[in-house]
C-alpha cells in the first residue's frame, strides 16, 4: 500500500494521540514477513491498514505477545 497523503494524516494521528515510537515498514514484503519483522524488533503492538481497511475506516491492532487483533476506527 502507497504511504498517501490521507494515510499520512493517520499516521500523524495515531501519533499525538496514541503511541510514543512508531516505525513504518516501507519495504516491499507481504504481510507475515512485516509481522515477523515486528516481533524479532521485539514489538508490543502493530497497527495494520492495508486497502481493506482503508476502504472500511478500520484500523487492525495486534498484541504481538497474545496474538489477539481488534478493530479500531481511525
Amino acid at each position: 500500500m502507497e504511504l498517501t497523503p490521507k494515510n499520512q494524516l493517520i499516521f500523524n494521528e495515531m501519533i499525538r494521540k496514541f503511541i510514543k515510537v512508531v516505525e513504518i515498514y516501507l519495504e516491499e514484503g507481504n504481510l507475515k514477513k512485516q509481522l515477523n519483522y515486528a516481533n524479532v524488533q521485539g514489538m508490543p503492538y502493530v497497527v495494520i491498514i492495508g486497502e481493506d481497511e482503508v476502504s472500511t475506516g478500520e484500523m487492525v491492532v495486534k498484541n504481538m505477545t497474545t496474538g489477539e487483533q481488534n478493530k479500531q476506527m481511525m
